[in-house]
């Protein structure tokens, strides 16, 4: 099967500098992220949450987590889709 490792790589790096964007909110320290998703202690604006492509999507709400160096161990969902 034929691959195309340049249109995923673009994809990737373009993910990467995409959610950049939610990893430097003032007020709002990023406490652990990937190229899909992001853990904040605090909401998004509703402005970035949304089901329009480009917007996030609300996933969890954590009561309690364990991260330890951007990584996720163990987390209590206080409501879970």
């Amino acid at each position: 099967m034929p691959s195309a490792v340049h249109i995923a790589s673009a994809i990737a790096a373009y993910s990467r500098i995409s959610i950049n964007e939610f990893k430097n909110i003032p007020g709002n320290p990023c406490i652990m992220s990937d190229t899909d998703s992001v853990v904040l202690p605090k909401k998004l604006n509703e402005q970035f949450v949304g089901k329009e492509i480009g917007q996030m999507k609300l996933e969890h709400i954590i009561k309690h987590g364990i991260f330890i160096r951007n990584i996720k161990i163990i987390c209590y969902y206080y409501r879970s889709k």
